[in-house]
Parts: structure tokens; C-alpha cells; sequence
């Protein structure tokens, strides 16, 4: 040993030394010291139970274990792409509990092996919630799930109960068909359905309800059909709420156990500007620019979502706070314990009540009639009683009011006591709100900046468009999310930006590998970010030598007043044709509200083009991408169809198979929204 430290050089001291540092700086994800986690991040992360936290493999995967571990008559599993059929499952779970007493399982249906459906006792009920997205795909962890139910042809489950709700969009092709498909399958091996599949319909917004009476009917069903005793409850808290005047310790250190799956980070926010001019003072559009500087080890690719955790607005906090009487608890921290232990918390076990009203309850969401019907159980004044009725007895009366008021908790509740000064909600319980209060979900939007031109700043593009209520144009309803962004100021440099708390999303909607394949780029709107970003990389790809293919831009907007980077776009498309190496962008613009332009709508333009663009895609193997409203993507569709059936002489099926044999081959990508 003492040979070996004589014969040491100070350079081998040296070379030791700089690599126990950069094993640090890479174990440390780029910083010497290790980053323990922000309290105020944590508060965002997925929190689970503390107890629940261990090894995955003492985790049971399978169904029937897990149902006979718990005692459980149901077994509820969610397949969930943005969140809502997780947040349905759960309110599912709780209205079972109080209404029959009854144990259940909630479960993501990818921490089940699939087959273990087979092992659920015939005793017990199966109830699926899945949503159904794209081109009637299911949600990422409904996958296997679906792909055995539609291999698995020899199972027997003759001696399972089922119920099936779906949540999907009617403007859609494949409207709710992941749980179609489901319930066939599960009843083509035998399966009972207990009731008809429910369909929520997000287009028509009336998922809520569609679920409330899918949801009585099931009720109904189970107790007149399978001998279930009901419960007579108006409501049964399943947290216990306790105000603190100060931090505990753990809190106050931030101790809390958080999921793996969740990655959010704060971004500072460096830009926010406005790029888009309208009529209606009530609209804006703005560029966002959020700083990754500081996360060395966040890497993002061109085409990849961000998704963005809105604050709700201070006013209806206050609000809330106002009409709870409430206002002196404030900052007093709130502990929240579930009484079932086995109830996995979705929310922080301790923060204030103005980041609970602000940070994680939807505060500005609609009221489910449900809920209304709750409440108007929980009142002692029969006036209040009354008016609650009236307002949620029926769907028709639920509707009608909606037509004439924006129902929020807040705005419910003090509509109520304008009607009625003498009553009050002081005594409405915290639990309440935090059992049936969703809670905050993030918006995903399309990242539209290019990762090898910014790898270190994130564009985002956000359309700030109120909606009016029908009977009262007067009274708006702003998105939560992009009124959040939208107002956020940049300040100086002398002071702090504000944070943004964030996370990226991986995306498949990725430019091809080979940037000489020929691109064809359809948007309306705000569906333009992501193909600002395709054009600024292969820009920067022909600019630094590599042969770029033709890249096609068909635009659609309203004017040139509102058409998005409109000045940018042109420049680049004319200075490129001169460039050497060439990049060969073309820009096809179509304004709505300017018939002298000549074509009004994005799909007229394509038509106009329809030669070079059948051209590309037959011949070349471009890339067709689609982004934006639903409604321009089906017009899209349908010029592209009708002009291959033309140009092949194929019937309509022919062409649908054509676009499903592109869409598999990642040649036909679409990102489009109601």
C-alpha cells in the first residue's frame, strides 16, 4: 500500500479527484451537491400513502388477491389519459362506500396483470371507467389491458358482474370505442353486464351528468336486481380535516412521500407577449416563453406537450373564503388524514388553506348536480333545502339553470344566500370540499419551439377565449389554465420571475427520421406551435449542410391580424428560398374572415394544392401532420380522402385503409382538440 501511495504522481491525485467530481455531478443530475425537493414542488407531485410506499414487488398485480386482501365487493378500475376517468373511478368509489357501505378496490388498470381478471370472485362486481382518445385508442395504462381482452379468446368469465362507463368526445370518428370494445369483449367470454355502457360526452359537456345517470341506474340495478341494502346517508366525510395554526414539523420540512411517475419542476417564465389582435377585447393570444437553465438534467424533444398546473384566480378564493365565513383561516394549515387507510391521497397531507383553495381544488369548476343533491341533504333550513332541490332535482331543471348562471361552489353558495340572507355555510365542513371538489388537473399544450434551436427554452402559445353562458352573453367563463398563463407578468430583471409549475410530456408526434422526407403541415389556430417548431429545426438542419425535403404549411386563421408568427413564418419561408443550401418552405395561409384573400377555409387551400400534396404522399412518403379543432382535422380528412378515392379511383373504405396503413406507419400523425 505504502509502495503504491510513494509511486502516486500529483497528476494521478488530480485525474482521482476530477473523477469523483464528475461522478457527482452526474449522480447529483447536474450539481455538485445533492438538491433535496422544494416543499412548494412537492405539493404538486402525485402524493400516495406514506404507508403504502415500499418495494413493488410486495405489491399484489393480481385482481382476485387484492379484492380477497380487502374484503371488497367491488373492484373499480380506471384507464385514464388527462385524468378524468380517474377522477370518475374515485368519486365512483366514494359513492359506493356511503351508499352501500361496501369495501372497494380502486385501481389503475396497469398495476394489474391483466389476466388476473379471471380470479375476481363471483360474489364481487367488476366496474371499468375508461376514456377513449385519438383515433379510438385507449389511454396509455389501458393498454394491456384492452390488447388481452382482444386475444384472450379462450377465458371463461361467466361468473363475472360488470359495469362499464366511457368517457369520450362526439366529435370524434371512434367516440367512446376503447369501452365499446371492452364491454363486448368482456361479454363475448362470458361476462354479465349489469346495466347498458354509459357514454360520457365531452363535446356536448355533459359528461357529468351522463355519469350521474349512469351511475343511478347502476344503483338502481344493484339494489332491485342483486339484493344491495342501501344506506340512507347524506354524507359521510372520508378525510378528517384538522386546521393547525402553525406548520408540523413534517410539513414544515416538506416531508412527504410523492410517486415516481411525476417529474414537476417550477420553470421561471421569461417572456410573455402578446402576437395576436382581435375585435373582441375579451380575447388575447400570447407567446410564453418558459427557462429550463436551471434544470440541467430537463431535456425535451420538438413535438413533445408541456403539461401546466393552473393557479385558480385570487377572486374566487376569495370568494369561497367570503361565503365560508372563513376568511381569518386564511393561512392556517390544513391536515388532511383519510379515514380508510387504505385510500391513497391524492392531494398533500398538509398545506394552507389558501394553496388547498388555490393550488389543488378546482374551485372553478361546474358543480355536479350530484353534489347540489348532496348538499341539499346536508341543510337543516328547508328554504335552502327547497332552492337546492330545484335547482338539481331533474336534468332539465339542472340544465336550465346552467343556461343562466356560472355554477361554481362559490357562486352556488352565494347565490343561494342572496335568495335567502338569513342563511349561512359557516358550518359546511372543510372534508366536503376536499371530498367532492375535483381536484387540479394540468393542461397539456404542444411545445413550439425546436430542442436542437432552444434546448433551453420552452415556447408555448395560449389563447385566452371566454365563453358566455347561453341565456346571458353578458357573464363569460374564462379557461382556467390559459387565463392563468396569460396573466402572468414578466417583470424586470432586476426582480424574480414568476414560476410556472410544469412537466414534459413525451409526445409521438415527431417530424420523420429522415429530414429529406417531404413534410405536409396542416393548423387552425393555436395548432400552429408544434409546426413552428418543425419548421425552425429543419431550417436549422438545411442551414448547417443537410438535404431538407419540401416542406408544405397550409395555415388557417381568421385575418392577417391573428394569423400567429405570421410576419416570422413569411420571412422564413422567402429568405430560405434563396439560402444555400436551399430549404424549400412553402406557405399556404387561409384567412376566414377575409373572403378577398380568396380561399377561407385551410381545407379550401389544400384542395387548391391537392395535386403537389397527393404527390408528395403517394409518390414520396411525406409526412402529413394535422393540428388543431376537431371539426378543421375531419374537413382536412375528408378533401385528402375524396381526392385519393378521385385520384385511384378507390372506393371510400379503400382510402380509409390507405389512412390507416400512413397513420401506422407514422406517416398520417394528427393532434387535434374539440
Amino acid at each position: 500500500m505504502l509502495d503504491i501511495l510513494r509511486n502516486t504522481s500529483t497528476a494521478d491525485y488530480s485525474l482521482l479527484g476530477a473523477i469523483i467530481l464528475s461522478t457527482t455531478f452526474v449522480y447529483n443530475k447536474g450539481h455538485l451537491l445533492p438538491r433535496w425537493n422544494d416543499p412548494e414542488q412537492v405539493l404538486y407531485e402525485k402524493v400516495q400513502d406514506q404507508d403504502a410506499a415500499g418495494p413493488a414487488s410486495t405489491v399484489s398485480r393480481d385482481m382476485g388477491q387484492k379484492v380477497k386482501e380487502s374484503d371488497a365487493r367491488f373492484i373499480i378500475l380506471w384507464g385514464s389519459q388527462s385524468g378524468t376517468a380517474e377522477g370518475l373511478a374515485q368519486r365512483l368509489k366514494r359513492d359506493i362506500r356511503q351508499r352501500f357501505g361496501a369495501q372497494v378496490v380502486l385501481g389503475d388498470l396497469s398495476d394489474f396483470d391483466p389476466a388476473t381478471v379471471a380470479n375476481i370472485a363471483g360474489h364481487v362486481f367488476l366496474l371499468v371507467v375508461m376514456s377513449t382518445y385519438g383515433e379510438g385508442d385507449p389511454s396509455d395504462n389501458a393498454q394491456d389491458f384492452t390488447t388481452y381482452l382482444s386475444s384472450a379468446a379462450s377465458v371463461d368469465l361467466a361468473h363475472l358482474r360488470f359495469a362499464a362507463f366511457g368517457c369520450g368526445n362526439s366529435s370524434y370518428r371512434f367516440f367512446n370505442q376503447v369501452i365499446y370494445d371492452t364491454a363486448s369483449a368482456l361479454e363475448r367470454r362470458g361476462a354479465t353486464a349489469v346495466v347498458p355502457v354509459g357514454a360520457g360526452d365531452e363535446a356536448k359537456r355533459s359528461t357529468l351528468e351522463d355519469f350521474h345517470e349512469w351511475k343511478a341506474s347502476l344503483f338502481s340495478s344493484l339494489v332491485s336486481q342483486h339484493a344491495l341494502s342501501e344506506r340512507n346517508i347524506g354524507y359521510e366525510a372520508a378525510v378528517q380535516v384538522e386546521l393547525e395554526a402553525s406548520p408540523s414539523k413534517a410539513a414544515a420540512n416538506g416531508v412527504m412521500s410523492t410517486s415516481a411517475k411525476a417529474n414537476v419542476i417550477k420553470l421561471p417564465m421569461v417572456m410573455n407577449q402578446a402576437i395576436a389582435q382581435y375585435n373582441d377585447p375579451s380575447r388575447t393570444c400570447v407567446h410564453v416563453k418558459l427557462d429550463l437553465g436551471g434544470q440541467p438534467q430537463l431535456k425535451y424533444r420538438t413535438g413533445d406537450h408541456i403539461a401546466v398546473w393552473p393557479q385558480n384566480p385570487e377572486h374566487e378564493v376569495d370568494r369561497l373564503l367570503l361565503v365560508l365565513q372563513r376568511e381569518s383561516e386564511r393561512d392556517c394549515y390544513v391536515r388532511i388524514t383519510p379515514k380508510d387507510e387504505l385510500v391513497e391521497m391524492n392531494l398533500p397531507s398538509a398545506m394552507t388553506l389558501h394553496d388547498l383553495l388555490s393550488k389543488h381544488l378546482d374551485i372553478c369548476a361546474q358543480v355536479p348536480r350530484d353534489t347540489i343533491l348532496i348538499l341539499a341533504r346536508m341543510v337543516t333550513a328547508s328554504e335552502v333545502k327547497q332552492e337546492l332541490e330545484s335547482i338539481a332535482c331533474t336534468k332539465e331543471t339542472y340544465t336550465t339553470f346552467l343556461d343562466h348562471n356560472h355554477l361554481t361552489l362559490a357562486r352556488l353558495l352565494c347565490h343561494v344566500s342572496a335568495l335567502h340572507p338569513n342563511s349561512s355555510w359557516d358550518w359546511l365542513p372543510l372534508s366536503f370540499l376536499v371530498d367532492l371538489v375535483p381536484v387540479l388537473k394540468p393542461r397539456l399544450y404542444s411545445i413550439g419551439s425546436s430542442s436542437i434551436v432552444e434546448p433551453k427554452q420552452i415556447s408555448v402559445v395560449v389563447s385566452v377565449k371566454p365563453q358566455p353562458i347561453s341565456s346571458r352573453p353578458d357573464v363569460l367563463i374564462h379557461g382556467l389554465a390559459s387565463t392563468y398563463l396569460a396573466g402572468l407578468q414578466c417583470s424586470s430583471p432586476q426582480e424574480q420571475p414568476p414560476l410556472v409549475q410544469a412537466e414534459i410530456r413525451r409526445s409521438d408526434f415527431k417530424l420523420p427520421f429522415n429530414p429529406q422526407t417531404p413534410v405536409i403541415m396542416i393548423a387552425a389556430g393555436t395548432g400552429i406551435a408544434p409546426f413552428r417548431a418543425f419548421v425552425h429545426e429543419r431550417a436549422r438542419l438545411a442551414s448547417i449542410g443537410r438535404p431538407v425535403g419540401p416542406t408544405l404549411l397550409f395555415f388557417g386563421c381568421q385575418g392577417q391580424s391573428d394569423c400567429l408568427f405570421y410576419d416570422e413564418l413569411t420571412h422564413m419561408a422567402t429568405a430560405t428560398q434563396q439560402a444555400s443550401p436551399r430549404f424549400d418552405l412553402r406557405l399556404h395561409t387561409a384567412f376566414s374572415q377575409q373572403p378577398s384573400s380568396g380561399a377561407r377555409y385551410v381545407q379550401d387551400r389544400l384542395a387548391e394544392h391537392r395535386q403537389d400534396v397527393m404527390k408528395y404522399l403517394f409518390e414520396d412518403d411525406a409526412g402529413l401532420y394535422i393540428c388543431g379543432a376537431t371539426a378543421m382535422a375531419k374537413e382536412v380528412t375528408r378533401v385528402l380522402l375524396d381526392t385519393a378515392m378521385t385520384m385511384r379511383q378507390w372506393s371510400g373504405s379503400q382510402a380509409e385503409q390507405w389512412r390507416q396503413e400512413r397513420r401506422k406507419a407514422r406517416r398520417w400523425n394528427e393532434d387535434v382538440w374539440s
